[in-house]
């Protein structure tokens, strides 16, 4: 899929498409989604690991890709760049 600017909108393909209604019209849709976490322990180089992260998405559309409906079906729009905030927010326990 080609990079695109933030207004042109492409139409999906039908294997997207069929994700897309079985989401729609299903509870159990979530079986796409994986969901994971991880324990870092020690300190993080924040802007070393956001460098990281942004590589990482500007290698995969996928990662860059949003869905949306117009009246003439669902369309998508593959971001140029990532655009984020990190915020490193210390879960420990208060001492």
């Amino acid at each position: 899929m080609p990079l695109n600017d933030e207004n042109a909108n492409l139409k999906v393909s039908p294997a997207q498409l069929r994700m897309w209604l079985v989401s729609q019209y299903s509870e159990s849709a979530v079986s796409y989604n994986i969901a994971s976490c991880y324990r870092i322990d020690g300190s993080i180089d924040l802007p070393c690991f956001q460098s990281a992260f942004f590589k990482v998405v500007s290698r995969h559309e996928a990662l860059r890709t949003r869905f949306f409906v117009e009246e003439d079906g669902l369309k998508c729009i593959v971001g140029a760049k990532a655009k984020a905030d990190f915020q490193a927010i210390d879960l420990r326990p208060a001492a």
